[in-house]
């Protein structure tokens, strides 16, 4: 019944969901791709006859996390063809930069006509989904198929959990069949109470995508651009609108001090208004998309993918997302790098790992943006505390990798993969 009453409303919305398309494409400039590709119509460029495995991946940060697994997964089945698809442009994009696939598609919208084509275009021996969508319709429809479905870094915010369990019967029906490789303990737990009759806990691919991030240079044209910037650089990652504009008002306060600000808002569509509001506050700023300069108050950081780099030449970090009620961004790439890290008190995204920095010292906690002022001052005005921090952050991090190789190790004991 429920199942029914999910189709409907799916129905219901198609109207809702064609006109934002339009708008989102013709207006926003949001999308490229026609909507025919979200569809199940599309081509590929791998053979018919070769076997395929599918990765999914939401947007830009589960495509990243993702990377090392594929790279093991292309070493140990190179007969395979890998097929990965995302549902944002944005993490479109950034997989045909890092991910080593034959196809890049974009993943369907969970109608059961656009399910169907996509599955038999595809037509996957195995579906790995990067943290946990569950779509309802793909996975009975891959149950029917016999195609076995493995999540991989999988992750249950609260709210999600909540809002899953009250439909606990329903969903425990979609994912019975399905295993499940979570990030951690809390997330493990939750899985569990929703169903799963075949989850554990590998931690988090993020953690084996650091060796990555650490060996690699900082692309040529970043270095070009920064080469100039001598004062120490202080980085607010990702940060959600309220929020940016806290930040732009706690910058005018320490502009004072021998460093320069990089604001990297989540969202660039409120980029206008940001610009008004650093505006009304007589800051001084530069667009990194443009032309940047370091006598300028701070820099825009208007552009994806670029971030986990700027982390390289920063000193301290601030893990936006953790200011407002959403549940706080990672804090490894920062960590990573030797960054002084400090966080607001909405983690609730990452709870196992700030609770592992903080009693080892390698973060700070900041209950609101006047404690976020006074924190940053501190650590300003004291050298060795910020080496501290930062060193910690690094030992915390490194210390946390290896489940590519986790997962792999029981994909093989429990023979998922022939």
């Amino acid at each position: 019944m429920i199942h029914k009453i999910y189709n409907l409303l799916l129905s219901l919305a198609w109207p809702i969901l064609f006109l934002h398309f339009l708008r989102g494409k013709y207006i926003l400039k949001k999308y490229k791709k026609n909507l025919s590709a979200r569809l199940g119509w599309f081509s590929l460029k791998s053979s018919p006859q070769s076997k395929r495995i599918l990765i999914h991946a939401v947007s830009v940060g589960e495509t990243v996390a993702s990377q090392p697994f594929i790279l093991d997964l292309k070493k140990k089945f190179p007969n395979y063809s890998i097929i990965f698809s995302n549902v944002t442009e944005t993490g479109h994009q950034r997989a045909q930069e890092i991910i080593p696939a034959d196809d890049f598609i974009f993943f369907p919208l969970d109608y059961k006509e656009s399910v169907s084509r996509f599955l038999k275009k595809v037509n996957p021996e195995y579906v790995f989904i990067v943290e946990t969508e569950i779509w309802p319709n793909f996975l009975l429809e891959c149950q029917k198929r016999k195609i076995k479905t493995i999540f991989i870094n999988g992750r249950i915010s609260k709210k999600s959990f909540e809002r899953y369990g009250l439909f606990k019967e329903y969903f425990s029906t979609l994912i019975q069949e399905s295993h499940f490789y979570m990030q951690s303990q809390i997330d493990l737990q939750r899985i569990q109470a929703l169903g799963a009759n075949n989850a554990i806990n590998c931690g988090n691919l993020k953690y084996d995508q650091l060796d990555l991030n650490l060996n690699s240079k900082l692309p040529q044209t970043l270095q070009d651009q920064f080469h100039q910037y001598t004062k120490k650089i202080i980085i607010f990652g990702s940060s959600h609108q309220q929020e940016t504009k806290e930040i732009l008002s706690l910058i005018s306060r320490l502009k004072h001090h021998e460093c320069h600000f990089i604001v990297a808002p989540r969202h660039l569509n409120y980029l206008s208004q940001y610009i008004k509001e650093a505006e009304n506050l007589n800051l001084s700023f530069s667009l990194k998309s443009k032309e940047l300069s370091p006598h300028k108050d701070f820099t825009f950081l208007d552009t994806y993918g670029e971030l986990s780099c700027i982390y390289k030449i920063s000193e301290i970090v601030i893990i936006c997302g953790s200011f407002e009620n959403i549940g706080g961004h990672s804090i490894l790439e920062p960590a990573i790098f030797n960054n002084a890290i400090l966080y607001g008190p909405h983690m609730q995204n990452n709870v196992e790992i700030c609770q592992t920095f903080e009693r080892n010292n390698a973060s700070l906690k900041c209950h609101d943006f006047e404690d976020l002022f006074q924190k940053i001052e501190l650590i300003l005005s004291n050298d060795l505390l910020k080496i501290e921090l930062s060193n910690n952050a690094y030992a915390s991090a490194s210390k946390l990798k290896g489940t590519s190789s986790k997962i792999f190790a029981h994909l093989n004991k429990s023979k998922l993969l022939n």
